[in-house]
């Protein structure tokens, strides 16, 4: 499946192109719920746009366990940018 993956403001947070398509097994809840859903009676070549609502993801964010973390906590050499998730 490619897909573009978008928060609420319409930021891009991932993208699976079509070169590089995300593999799952329908219908064994290797995605979420409600993307699932979206995705039942899709064939082939199909397009969709979906909203999946946090209770049909991942859930609210909950910000009390948010953490921030020293840079130190990671490989000099690994990427990293403020807000990364």
């Amino acid at each position: 499946m490619s897909y573009c993956l978008k928060d609420e403001h319409g930021e891009e947070l991932d993208r699976a192109g079509s070169n590089k398509p995300l593999e799952y097994l329908h219908g064994c809840g290797n995605i979420v719920p409600g993307l699932e859903n979206a995705l039942d009676g899709l064939k082939v070549g199909d397009k969709k746009d979906v909203t999946v609502k946090p209770e049909d993801g991942y859930g609210e964010i909950l910000t009390d366990l948010k953490m921030e973390l020293d840079r130190k906590a990671f490989p000099s050499d690994q990427k990293i940018a403020p807000g990364m998730r």
